[in-house]
């Protein structure tokens, strides 16, 4: 076997760290991906959680509808919950039926009392113990 030169035996090693650079790329992209993946599920288990709790206590559901009110600033984000925000505009379609979305819209809408009234799947992501 003939032996390499130090310039080829340079060349491998700089081809090995090339490959351990890359296979590590591809795992800090997997990792990043999965924690994504965790943090969506996350929020949207969370959601469904608030959004049952307010459909349980009138209360609660005024203080979401404020906190909301206060946070969503993009209106887009506005017109996506504007039955939590806007309740007796959603139930009678005043507001989103002048935006072309209806009352069919998913989501959750707050009567006069902050009763909350929505999709049924939103009450089966959690559980609740009496």
């Amino acid at each position: 076997m003939a032996r390499r030169t130090r310039a080829e035996q340079i060349a491998a090693l700089k081809e090995a760290e090339e490959q351990k650079r890359r296979r590590r790329l591809q795992l800090e992209a997997k990792e990043k991906q999965a924690t994504r993946k965790l943090d969506t599920r996350r929020k949207i288990v969370t959601g469904a959680a608030v959004l049952t709790h307010a459909s349980l206590d009138a209360s609660f559901a005024a203080a979401l509808r404020t906190a909301l009110d206060q946070a969503l600033t993009k209106p887009a984000d506005r017109e996506l919950l504007a039955d939590l925000l806007n309740p007796t505009a959603a139930r009678t379609g005043t507001a989103s039926d002048a935006q072309g979305t209806g009352t069919d819209a998913p989501g959750t809408a707050f009567d006069a009392q902050g009763t909350a009234s929505g999709p049924p799947d939103a009450q089966s992501h959690t559980e609740h113990s009496p």
